[in-house]
């Protein structure tokens, strides 16, 4: 696994690299009898190539290790036979080559001189500052189990990735859960990615590979596991990850440091994807696991909307946050009542979110989700931004997904501003003065649905707040009970909400009477009255 030019082999770049580790890698692996080692000149310029003795571009095999205190030495060969090392302990060097050296290397140093046969002694330091690159051969046989799996992944025409974004969708990309059975601390598990060669074309695809953790999990191989549970929808902070090369092996490496490590799930990346690719995916393990392909969900929907001027409500703390978009997901066997707008937001009726605001895109996952009905609310950051997106939806059983008209849509609209002052923020309803508070009297001529929204404007903390409507006597007081109420008193950003009732012709109208909690609560408001016909809205004195 990883390396060049051998039968068999792999090869795959790690773009980071410790010297001493990796000397320790090379060294513990060599001496083992696991590993087979290559190194690779990069280009050079003539002068470079006469004075080291070295071919611009070529790959030379590893011989022999040698290590005694601060030496570190690799035996050489020059595949074509000639053209050694001319530098530091190169074959001419006569002051490092002593008697005493000659014998601990086995080195013959007049013969080396006279045949020039390309096999040379260099140390460790100098072949990383003149060498391009190492390649490993590791031997699979060192891991007791192993497993491969291959696919496809269709050209879906996703958009270039930044590696350091945080907003990329991933639900469409090749993903596998790998289940690792009764890890110990240090068990260690490599993930080797091969794409096929199909083409003679230059390799511009740019891969990468990301391993996620997920909550542990029943250690059993052999139990049911729905992987669906375990997909990516959106890069994040990965538990381990390669970087993007174009390389046609990719290999990472999961050193596991906890044994409840034990659920992760690898996800294939590209850069900017032009074509249909073709893959392995190996997996070489210390324990036993489970490799499945995580599979696409049996029914996907998407839908295309827009934030407009009329639905750009901003976040949650915005009084217009509910004129965002809506959509009405229903679960088949839901019931047929939830085709509405959300009317108010609190934690008691979110069920989930998809947490801080981010650009480009955001998800969320809902697990063991029962039959029954929701909205879906999207919102931006802050309001009045203008822009189309895409929504998606995706489940294992059967759903209907479509948007919901904003609030009032196909009524007449009229927006009443007012305000809370002392002489008449009398308080709630159990206040004696409450009639007191600022009253709007409605004039109807048919019967009509209306429905109207209040909430205040630059209060801070928000003050809880009521709207009522009451039937009206010839003195433009109200009478009895309501005719219909927003409800409880809520403090919430959005305010709180008639919902659509039907108002009858009465001989002296109606009287809407907005009111706080709290008597003296000063500050402005705004209604926002929809109704089916024709209504006459005039605020009292």
């Amino acid at each position: 696994m990883g390396g060049y030019g051998f039968p068999g082999s792999n090869s795959s770049v790690d773009l980071h690299h410790n010297i001493d580790l990796t000397w320790k890698k090379i060294y513990n692996g060599f001496t083992s009898g696991n590993l087979l080692v290559s190194i690779a000149t990069g280009e050079l310029s003539r002068t470079k190539r006469l004075e080291l003795g070295l071919v611009s571009s070529h790959a030379y095999a590893i011989l022999d290790v040698y290590e005694d205190s601060n030496l570190r030495m690799l035996k050489v060969k020059n595949p074509w036979g000639q053209l050694s090392w001319k530098s530091r302990c190169g074959p001419l060097d006569k002051e490092f080559w002593t008697d005493e050296m000659c014998i601990k290397l086995k080195h013959d140093f007049n013969s080396n001189y006279l045949n020039n046969n390309g096999v040379f002694w260099i140390d460790y330091q100098s072949a990383i500052e003149n060498f391009e690159a190492f390649h490993l051969n590791w031997n699979p046989a060192i891991f007791d189990f192993n497993d491969i799996l291959y696919f496809n992944w269709k050209n879906s025409g996703n958009v270039e990735f930044n590696q350091n974004s945080e907003s990329y969708d991933l639900s469409n990309n090749p993903q596998f859960n790998l289940l690792l059975k009764q890890p110990q601390q240090n068990s260690k598990v490599w993930i080797l990615l091969s794409k096929h060669i199909i083409s003679s074309d230059p390799n511009t695809d740019y891969i990468a590979l990301h391993a996620y953790k997920n909550s542990a999990v029943d250690n059993k191989i052999n139990s049911i596991v729905d992987s669906r549970n375990y997909k990516i929808l959106q890069a994040g902070v990965a538990y381990t990850m390669s970087d993007y090369i174009n390389s046609n092996h990719i290999l990472l490496q999961l050193e596991i440091s906890n044994s409840e490590d034990n659920n992760f799930t690898i996800v294939v990346l590209q850069q900017k994807q032009v074509k249909d690719l073709q893959f392995s995916l190996s997996v070489y393990s210390s324990c036993n696991f489970k490799l499945n392909e995580i599979l696409n969900y049996d029914y996907t929907k998407s839908l295309t909307a827009k934030w407009t001027n009329r639905l750009t409500g901003g976040n949650s703390l915005c009084p217009e946050y509910l004129n965002n978009p809506q959509f009405s997901l229903k679960i088949f066997k839901s019931s047929d009542s939830a085709n509405q707008r959300s009317s108010g937001v609190s934690s008691v009726n979110t069920i989930i979110h998809s947490g801080n605001y981010k650009s480009k895109f955001c998800s969320v996952q809902l697990k063991d989700l029962a039959d029954d009905a929701y909205t879906i609310l999207v919102s931006t950051f802050e309001p009045f931004l203008f822009g189309s997106f895409n929504i998606t939806a995706s489940f294992n059983s059967g759903f209907e997904l479509k948007a919901i008209p904003r609030e009032g849509s196909g009524m007449r609209h009229k927006v009443l501003n007012g305000e809370w002052l002392k002489n008449n923020a009398m308080g709630s309803i159990n206040n004696k003065n409450y009639f007191l508070n600022p009253k709007y009297k409605i004039k109807i001529d048919s019967a009509t649905v209306i429905t109207a929204r209040i909430y205040t404007i630059g209060d801070d903390p928000k003050n809880s707040i009521n709207l009522s409507i009451f039937e009206s006597d010839s003195n433009n007081n109200p009478m009895g009970y309501p005719v219909d109420t927003s409800g409880s008193y809520t403090n919430s950003p959005q305010g709180t909400i008639i919902q659509r009732t039907t108002l009858k012709p009465l001989e002296y109208g109606y009287l809407m009477i907005p009111s706080t909690w709290d008597s003296e609560a000063c500050c402005k408001y705004r209604i926002n009255f929809y109704s089916d016909y024709p209504v006459e809205v005039v605020q009292l004195n």
